[in-house]
């Protein structure tokens, strides 16, 4: 029922992770609906004067929602924080500290902290939160509150606050961890062969670096690669790209090893603690796999080709230089005839 209620009108420019933070906000939402009925229905009962303010903050929350539906991710987030913040606010002065409503705004501060409302907006959002969470210790100074409660109703709310707190941070900081491998994500992977992309590739080369530990680099290329796509189309392309990664990864079963789409058609993979003759024997085997596996289009079997480059890190601390040695040894493998690797000039 939830999924048929999901915003209309998300805006198109959203990536995969913003559009995921604006369903996150959608689903916090309606957690905030979810526990605003509880009091309406309280407020009948030991506070009638409160009852129109928490129903102000219901219909101020819905708006939230509506402006949400259609794409005011900002503006909804504001109003969202700022009707929950003034629902604190005005629930301790009204219950009083006691009531346990001081457990909100652990919450809300996570809420406020990664919501993508502009920055000073944020930062004013969080100020208030601290302020209030700072006047809450106060309690020296504390108003008596509005509202008598006895003890048994004020333990009910108490309890009730505390249990909606622990459901509001689960919900976050799980929304929050994805969020967050969401973003390493895409930040380190290529979207079409789901490789490391070149960034991710440095990184992961600097870490081996760092442990002087030894590795062998190939960069291989497929031959001919441009008359696929301009005798298949692009998209035919694409699919070959994804063929041939599925077969690279058979010669990447270690966990130690590091395959990265460089750039088009071309691969690095890094061989940790590979000897040269490791290294030979590695891009043989790929050549071989990559011949006996032609990628199936219609009817039609392409079979394809791969030139190597092969250098090692004993040749340079320059992991630009490394690949700038295998750069040239792949360029000498395509100009002596492609389908072969090429380690040292003859």
């Amino acid at each position: 029922m939830l999924k048929h209620m999901f915003p209309k009108y998300p805006p198109a420019s959203l990536t995969s992770l913003q559009l995921r933070l604006y369903t996150t906000f959608w689903y916090a939402n309606i957690l905030a609906l979810l526990t605003l009925v509880p009091y309406l229905v309280l407020d009948l009962f030991v506070a009638p004067l409160l009852w129109p303010f928490h129903a102000m903050a219901s219909v101020l929350v819905l708006y939230s929602q509506l402006l949400l539906q259609y794409g005011h991710l900002r503006l909804s987030q504001l109003m969202s924080l700022s009707t929950c913040l003034g629902i604190v606010v005005v629930g301790y002065i009204a219950f009083g500290k006691d009531s346990g409503i001081e457990y909100f705004y652990f919450p809300l501060l996570v809420s406020a902290v990664t919501s993508s409302v502009w920055p000073l907006a944020r930062r004013v959002m969080v100020g208030l939160i601290t302020v209030c969470a700072i006047a809450t210790l106060l309690t020296s100074l504390a108003p008596p509150p509005w509202v008598a409660m006895d003890s048994g109703t004020l333990g009910f709310i108490k309890l009730y606050n505390l249990l909606m707190t622990v459901i509001m941070l689960a919900f976050i900081m799980t929304r929050i961890r994805t969020l967050v491998e969401l973003l390493g994500k895409d930040a380190d992977i290529d979207p079409l062969t789901h490789t490391l992309n070149r960034r991710a590739f440095y990184l992961a080369v600097n870490r081996l670096q760092q442990r002087r530990q030894a590795f062998a680099l190939l960069l291989l290329d497929l031959d001919h690669f441009k008359t696929i796509n301009d005798t298949h189309g692009h998209e035919v392309g694409d699919q070959v790209l994804v063929h041939v990664t599925r077969l690279l990864k058979q010669h990447n079963q270690r966990n130690r090893d590091v395959l990265s789409r460089y750039g088009g058609e071309e691969f690095l993979l890094l061989l940790h603690d590979a000897s040269p003759e490791q290294a030979l024997q590695t891009s043989q085997a790929i050549r071989n796999t990559l011949a006996v596996n032609p990628f199936k289009h219609d009817n039609t079997l392409l079979t394809m080709t791969v030139s190597i480059g092969i250098s090692l890190s004993s040749e340079s601390r320059d992991i630009d230089k490394v690949i700038a040695l295998a750069d040239e040894r792949l360029y000498k493998a395509k100009s002596t005839g492609r389908d072969r690797a090429v380690l040292y000039h003859a």
